[in-house]
């Protein structure tokens, strides 16, 4: 029997000594990295400061270029967005960056049908190696289930899956976009003919859906906070690669009351200047470098022409005539000189 303890015993420390090293270890290469989807999240949590924060899933971190806000707006950018996210992943950046400091600008890109379904919050799981650091992200990745907030005293629990993405960034650079593109992660290429085709299915294949409350409370949650720390915010909906979009419940319900809790929505679903244009997509879903440049272009000119006196010192009419930016589309020219017109 005292055999038995004595091997239980070595056999706990053994396994706490292991997962001690692991964390050690994961966290040297944590701070290490200047490259990869770990090191902007990284940055998103710890480090961000620009002016102005862009959060979202995969359309977010390619749609959206924080160098052309920059141009525009005269402020700092920065994507904080990460692929195959969703609203606990939006909450849990803005919630732990906020903490440290308020920008002045959020741009939360939404997809169509976000506050429809159930909420998965293994997506959310990314952010596991960040639990033990982060109050929040800790907090709502223990919302899974109720053994959750203990796995997550674990080292080797929340690293076990991201060794390879861990290591990426120091043979393969570049991967997840450049650290110059500030999160940004452009994508090349042209959208194939047989994805235009594809599209048509899917389109007649979606059913509506009803709203989910748990959805709409982290989406409140997001607003409020936003509003508490002066941050203006703004919500953005992407164009897919369809000539006749769907109005789904997500986007008629945050239209419904954008007004009265002080935000402002764009939708570019139904811009058939972006939503037609197969040099625009890569994908279905997703904008190359040219669509994206091109929407960052329309969008930051909206914010602009909305905030005439709000986030810089330069004369509007000045600073639009001035401007030179990638290569104004004419729609975007169009834009800009409906504002300068009315100035």
């Amino acid at each position: 029997m005292i055999k038995l303890s004595y091997k239980l015993i070595a056999f706990v420390l053994i396994l706490y000594t292991c997962d001690l090293v692991v964390g050690r270890s994961f966290t040297y290469l944590l701070a290490k990295l200047s490259d990869g989807r770990y090191y902007k999240t990284q940055y998103s949590l710890d480090h961000a400061n620009e002016d102005i924060i862009i959060i979202g899933s995969s359309r977010g971190e390619t749609n959206y270029n924080p160098a052309v806000f920059t141009k525009v707006l005269s402020m700092s950018c920065w994507n904080a967005s990460r692929g195959g996210q969703s609203l606990p992943y939006f909450l849990a950046i803005e919630q732990e960056i906020l903490k440290r400091h308020s920008p002045k600008l959020i741009i939360l890109n939404m997809e169509q049908n976000a506050l429809e379904g159930e909420i998965d919050y293994e997506k959310s799981a990314f952010l596991r190696p960040f639990s033990q650091t982060h109050t929040f992200v800790y907090a709502l990745l223990s919302q899974k289930n109720c053994l959750e907030k203990y796995r997550l005293f674990s080292n080797i629990y929340i690293n076990n899956s991201i060794l390879y993405y861990l290591i990426r960034p120091f043979f393969i650079k570049n991967k997840d976009g450049k650290q110059s593109d500030k999160g940004w992660k452009p994508r090349i290429g042209n959208i194939s003919p047989s994805l235009v085709e594809k599209k048509v299915a899917i389109r007649a294949a979606v059913k509506k859906s009803e709203l989910n409350q748990s959805k709409i409370s982290i989406l409140n949650k997001i607003i409020e906070t936003a509003t508490a720390n002066n941050s203006k915010l703004v919500i953005s909906f992407s164009p897919d690669y369809f000539p006749t979009p769907i109005e789904t419940a997500t986007m008629n319900y945050i239209k419904s009351f954008s007004h009265s809790k002080g935000i402002t929505v764009y939708d570019f679903t139904k811009d058939i200047t972006l939503n037609k244009k197969n040099g625009f997509f890569i994908d279905l879903e997703h904008m190359n470098q040219t669509g994206a440049n091109t929407l960052s272009e329309m969008l930051s000119f909206k914010i602009l022409n909305n905030n005439v006196n709000s986030y810089n010192q330069t004369p509007l009419y000045i600073k639009l005539k001035h401007l030179k930016l990638f290569n104004l589309t004419p729609k975007v020219k169009q834009l800009q000189q409906s504002i300068l017109s009315s100035n």
